[in-house]
């Protein structure tokens, strides 16, 4: 009789398009990223800063074991990854870090390099045999889980007492090489499988990757204070900064598609120039504590930190792609989560405390 009020074909389509919610721009996307990046930056200057008020690296320290266990718990819901029960293998050997590094604090600084192998040796260590314990409950009652956790931090609790009394990290080295060679030990006994034995080397890798690098930001803080702790804050974060955006401008091939594909080549070689640059200004603004080799020694430490850098963000990739997500997890918004923002971090820092002596003597 009448004609009919529905729109068909391509009204249809039209009016459905008009309804549907409009994609951000990149140039929106790249704003709101810089915008909500510049504001998790501001809140780290402030700790920063209160560390550097109080005149002890505690809030430091506190701080960065808290992003530290975020992370822990990230990437133990992060895909494939929470059918693991890694929460209490992994977080224990943030414990044990972080009592280590207060022990640090009690005495004058110590050879960097002795004191990070100690840790790695100690987180790996620790997560090995505790990752043993778990899994080898026939019954995971309660009573049991919490055995577990007494004699954990019980063990814990000892070796950061026992590295407290000791001058130097090397004069505790015998024992805590003796406690990884009974972690191996036991780890071999008791995983036959080649699916036991990834499973050891999952809980061993990710909790020398996350556990360690983040609390040692203090021993960085003791050795060339404030400065040098700025200093390698803004070397690592550099990179991203600059990479990303020549990225996104002039980018066009991509050297690691599988791996990370929104990289490009440009964004890598861009993130490289800004962090030799960065490292070069730093040094001649003496922000960079003064070395031997002056700007030339600078712009070497921002080149092998940029390295080191990009290193851990492609590292933070590959673990992302194995769990099979695209980021570690949606808790800081458009950057993502707490790993998409300190996983330059877990390179740098370590590549700091071997190489900067170096430079800077």
């Amino acid at each position: 009789m009448g004609e009919s009020l529905e729109p068909s074909g391509g009204a249809a389509r039209a009016s459905a398009e008009a309804d549907a919610p409009q994609a951000p721009s990149k140039r929106a996307r790249i704003l709101k990223r810089t915008v909500f990046g510049s504001g998790l930056a501001l809140a780290c200057a402030g700790v920063v800063w209160l560390a550097h008020a109080i005149g002890e690296p505690t809030p430091l320290l506190i701080m960065a074991s808290l992003i530290a266990l975020i992370g822990l718990i990230e990437v133990s819901l992060m895909g494939t990854l929470v059918m693991r029960a890694l929460p209490v293998i992994l977080i224990l050997p943030l414990v044990g870090v972080t009592m280590l590094e207060f022990a640090f604090l009690e005495r004058h600084p110590a050879e960097p390099w002795a004191q990070l192998a100690l840790e790695f040796l100690f987180a790996g260590s620790l997560a090995m045999l505790v990752h043993d314990l778990t899994r080898g409950l026939a019954r995971r009652t309660l009573a049991r889980q919490i055995t577990i956790l007494a004699v954990s931090a019980a063990i814990v609790g000892a070796f950061a007492w026992l590295d407290s009394r000791n001058e130097s990290p090397l004069d505790a080295l015998p024992v805590f090489l003796g406690f990884a060679a009974l972690a191996v030990l036991v780890s071999v006994l008791r995983n036959r499988t080649p699916a036991k034995r990834l499973d050891v080397a999952i809980s061993f890798g990710l909790a020398v990757w996350i556990a360690v690098p983040m609390p040692a930001l203090a021993h960085v803080d003791r050795l060339w204070g404030t400065r040098g702790l700025v200093s390698l804050i803004l070397l690592s974060k550099i990179g991203d900064v600059v990479g990303y955006y020549v990225g996104n401008a002039i980018g066009k091939t991509h050297p690691f598609p599988t791996l990370s594909p929104g990289k490009t080549t440009a964004g890598c070689v861009g993130s490289l120039a800004g962090g030799i640059a960065l490292g070069a200004a730093l040094a001649w603004l003496e922000i960079l504590p003064p070395g031997t080799w002056g700007v030339a020694g600078g712009a070497a430490i921002g080149g092998l930190t940029n390295l080191a850098s990009q290193a851990g963000d492609l590292c933070e990739s590959w673990v992302k792609r194995r769990a099979r997500v695209k980021d570690s997890s949606t808790w800081l918004g458009p950057s993502g989560g707490v790993l998409d923002v300190v996983d330059s971090l877990l390179f740098s820092v370590p590549c700091a405390l071997v190489v900067w002596p170096l430079l800077l003597a």
